[in-house]
């Protein structure tokens, strides 16, 4: 664990280790990541975590528009995360951190170089749907090492009816 690594308030442990890798990767590295579900509930709860660390972000889901997805995909991948204001400053040219990607809409071909990192929040254990969505970032034109990251949930105990 880093040094001075206090656990953030929360519920959940998947969001409680997805906040800290949030927090290590802004504040060490220029690098930004993909969170990818299954479901867009999960997409909201992921979009608030964002909104209160003060991080900005970008969504494509099955709701986003078809003329709009390209353009959202490209200024993702141009723009670096080091230069990052936050998703309510409208002054200054908003930088993406994160990209919010559903598992379901992203379609052939989206190209999601401008990430390093890639995690897969809900796995769908279908390995297809997974490898197609480590894929969006690990493509050609991609110049750093790739990470993924599975977030699985563990219960010691059978759940108690």
């Amino acid at each position: 664990m880093p040094k001075g690594f206090i656990p953030p308030k929360s519920d959940s442990g998947k969001l409680a280790v997805l906040s800290n890798l949030l927090h290590i990767l802004h504040s060490t590295t220029s690098e930004k990541i993909v969170l990818v579900s299954n479901f867009t509930s999960t997409l909201n709860v992921l979009q608030n975590l964002l909104y209160s660390k003060k991080y900005s972000w970008c969504r494509l889901d099955g709701d986003t528009d078809q003329n709009k997805r390209q353009q959202i995909v490209d200024n993702f991948n141009r723009v670096d995360a080091k230069t990052c204001c936050t998703p309510w400053t409208r002054k200054q040219v908003l930088t993406k951190v994160a990209f919010l990607l559903s598992s379901k809409s992203g379609g052939c071909g989206l190209n999601l170089v401008g990430a390093s990192r890639l995690v897969l929040f809900d796995v769908d254990w279908n390995p297809s749907t997974d490898l197609q969505s480590m894929a969006r970032i690990h493509r050609d034109g991609q110049t750093r090492k790739v990470y993924i990251y599975r977030f699985l949930t563990y219960l010691p105990q059978p759940l108690q009816h």
